[in-house]
């Protein structure tokens, strides 16, 4: 059996020699290598690029193995200790203008007509009247999109004590949405709405304690807020204290207890707990490990439009894992998650026309869809982007360019990054 530690130690003797480790820099002979710049790496980065030279000295099929899983060209998608964003209602989802306005309980009724109406009503004092014409300048239903005007007419209904147009009226204080971001503001507004019962504002009073949004953070009181509002069902409150429940982070740990709500977030068809309970299920925490059953649950959410899950559908489709690999279905679903401009999605459709995986090859169109999510901050995307200078695939070869995104994408800690480097430092031997 091959003895890596033997061998890690053989390299870090005769490799790394004790002048590097004091001044960063890089012994002569490594300077020999596909990148000759002699500026040293950031200290942060040099212990990075020891475990990524030992691991290119390990035998081919090891090495094969440890640059398969590191340089997996989709990263890991959203964490599961990540909070929902706040619960806000339908008008928020309006993306386009549309002739029939059922969403506000009027079918069949044409978008002006409802607004000609409904305005004619809110004149007078309608406090329901001026909350939807709110709700039509906030989704430019009917009427050219104008958010400070929605804000002004969700006012007038608030203040009138309509529960919807406060919560409604927190929430704009919370995005900065037609009036100055103002969290003081918004919780005032969402705890005149929970006096009156409203489940949504439990929700979002919790996020603000969890989060220490405008008060002090406080587990126990966002717990306390989150009950309220998963015992009425809020979908976002059950997945909210799943995570809780589900995180070291903050002493409450339970794996029970995070199944439990989990559950009943998922079972209301909400996208972050169908995806968090896929990755349950795919690591073995709280469930038996089953990656079938991940890819269920992650389908699930996928179906329901949430592109971290399209995402990592994608990815599962193209590895073959929980499901039969197949590239043209991975495709379409990183396809579906780049159109809404999720960065992973971005980078998923890159790697496969940088490798022609369920698309005709094509290496410009990699390093175009690799630069977006790149620039963007992206780091396994900043890697690959760094990957193709040092190849010249796509773009012309140039090792300066590759050194630069490769050191951009190891600051964020990315390991394909770190074996990036290794790989441009290290003695030539007839290959990239």
């Amino acid at each position: 059996m091959h003895n890596h530690g033997r061998e890690i130690r053989r390299i870090a003797r005769n490799r790394v020699c004790s002048s590097w480790r004091g001044s960063r820099r890089f012994p002569t002979g490594l300077r020999h290598g596909h990148y000759r710049n002699s500026d040293p790496l950031p200290r942060h980065l040099s212990r990075a690029f020891l475990v990524a030279m030992q691991t290119l000295e390990l035998n081919t099929k090891h090495r094969f193995f440890l640059v398969a899983l590191s340089l997996l060209m989709v990263s890991s998608l959203t964490s599961w200790a990540d909070i929902p964003k706040m619960e806000m209602l339908s008008v928020n989802s309006f993306t386009e203008l549309t002739n029939s306005v059922d969403v506000l309980g009027l079918p069949g009724e044409r978008a002006l007509d409802a607004f000609n109406r409904l305005y004619a009503q809110a004149a007078k004092n309608d406090a329901v009247a001026q909350y939807k014409v709110g709700m039509m300048y906030d989704g430019g239903i009917g009427v050219l999109r104008n958010p400070a005007q929605a804000v002004d007419w969700y006012r007038k209904a608030a203040n009138q004590g309509l529960k919807d147009a406060q919560h409604q009226l927190g929430f704009c204080y919370v995005l900065g949405n037609g009036i100055n971001q103002d969290y003081g503001e918004a919780m005032k507004w969402y705890r005149k709405a929970a006096a009156q019962g409203y489940a949504l504002s439990f929700n979002n009073i919790g996020n603000f304690y969890l989060k220490g949004h405008g008060v002090t953070t406080n587990v126990d009181e966002a717990m306390r807020w989150y009950f309220k509002g998963a015992e009425q069902n809020v979908s976002g409150s059950q997945h909210a204290l799943a995570v809780i429940y589900a995180s070291p982070d903050w002493g409450k740990q339970n794996w029970e207890e995070a199944v439990k709500w989990l559950q009943k977030s998922a079972d209301q068809h909400y996208p972050l707990a169908e995806l968090l309970f896929g990755k349950f299920y795919a690591e073995g925490t709280g469930v038996p490990q089953d990656d079938f059953k991940c890819m269920e649950w992650c389908r699930r959410s996928a179906e329901h439009g949430f592109a971290p899950a399209q995402a990592f559908v994608g990815e599962c489709l193209l590895s073959g894992k929980g499901v039969k690999q197949d590239d043209n279905a991975a495709v379409k679903w990183f396809e579906k998650s780049a159109q809404q401009g999720f960065l992973e999605g971005i980078n998923g459709m890159g790697f496969c026309y940088a490798n022609g995986r369920g698309v005709p090859k094509d290496a410009a169109k990699a390093v175009k869809l690799y630069r977006a999510a790149a620039e963007s901050g992206f780091a396994v995307a900043q890697a690959n982007l760094g990957l193709q200078y040092r190849k010249g695939e796509g773009v012309r070869q140039n090792y300066d360019q590759a050194m630069r995104w490769y050191r951009k994408s190891a600051d964020q800690g990315c390991a394909g990054a770190y074996l990036g480097i290794a790989k441009m430092y290290r003695p030539r031997r007839g290959h990239v």
